[in-house]
């Protein structure tokens, strides 16, 4: 009896390490699919002309612009993190495009230095 439940006690350990494998595997694949689409918006503003910046509205509009031409990298992502692009409320769309502002903000220098340049113009 005691052989049975070392075996079974080995299934199972071997079951939690392979979901715990595959957990690590998805949160790898949602982070590469988030950092590329970070880096593609980036790469967007850096080769925006900078002239073209005035105000937050221009701001707007340039990410709104550099968001649309990431549009497939945009839905790998959000198929990597779990949800379904046909059935997904607006509210979750706000929300995953409000984080993706907020870290492009932090991890984007060309997104600075136009946020600079437009708060210089408007005083």
């Amino acid at each position: 009896m005691k052989h049975y439940h070392k075996i079974a006690l080995f299934v199972i350990s071997g079951f939690i390490f392979i979901q715990n494998i595959n957990a690590q595997a998805d949160t790898l694949k949602l982070n590469r699919s988030k950092k590329n689409l970070i880096e593609a918006i980036c790469d967007c503003i850096s080769k925006t002309d900078s002239s073209t910046i005035n105000n937050a509205d221009d701001i707007r509009y340039m990410l709104s612009k550099c968001m649309y031409n990431s549009a497939e990298l945009y839905a790998i992502y959000v198929l990597d993190a779990g949800y379904d692009l046909q059935k997904m409320p607006p509210d979750d769309v706000k929300k995953i495009v409000n984080n993706l502002i907020v870290e492009i903000n932090d991890s984007c220098p060309a997104l600075k230095n136009l946020n600079k340049r437009a708060g210089n113009r408007s005083r």
